[in-house]
């Protein structure tokens, strides 16, 4: 769960997707493209380093690129629900140090023996269980 500037609660979990940033520096609205990490693999790397007796500075990551859009339409698809996205502009203060595409290199933490699949959010979204309410 996130909370915007504007004080809306963007409840990933419950897949309520509202408002994205409009594209900037050439990139169409939501086109930017980001390496998505889960925290889970973050948490085995450390694991791995410290099993290991490794350490240095390692890139994490899928190794993948994919746009927020083709993740935001993929949940709505997974639910059956119509597509319903908003974009807003980017606030003026961010623009500059936006980063519009980013795609971890894990070539070093590959060489340094981590051989693990990361999650893979594209593939994995369809698995996801959405009748949580039985909690």
């Amino acid at each position: 769960m996130s909370i915007n500037s504007n004080k809306k609660i963007l409840l990933l979990g419950d897949f309520f997707l509202d408002e994205f940033f409009k594209g900037t520096k050439g990139y169409k609205n939501r086109e930017q493209k980001r390496d998505f990490v889960n925290v889970i693999d973050c948490v085995d790397v450390n694991l791995f380093f410290f099993k290991n007796f490794k350490s240095g500075i390692y890139n994490v990551g899928s190794g993948i690129a994919t746009t927020f859009n083709s993740i935001a339409k993929t949940i709505f698809n997974v639910q059956s629900k119509k597509t319903k996205i908003k974009y807003i502009n980017m606030p003026l203060d961010i623009i500059e140090g936006y980063q519009n595409y980013t795609k971890a290199n894990i070539t070093k933490l590959r060489k340094a023996g981590y051989k693990k699949i990361f999650y893979q959010y594209m593939k994995e979204l369809k698995n996801i269980n959405h009748n949580n309410d039985k909690t």
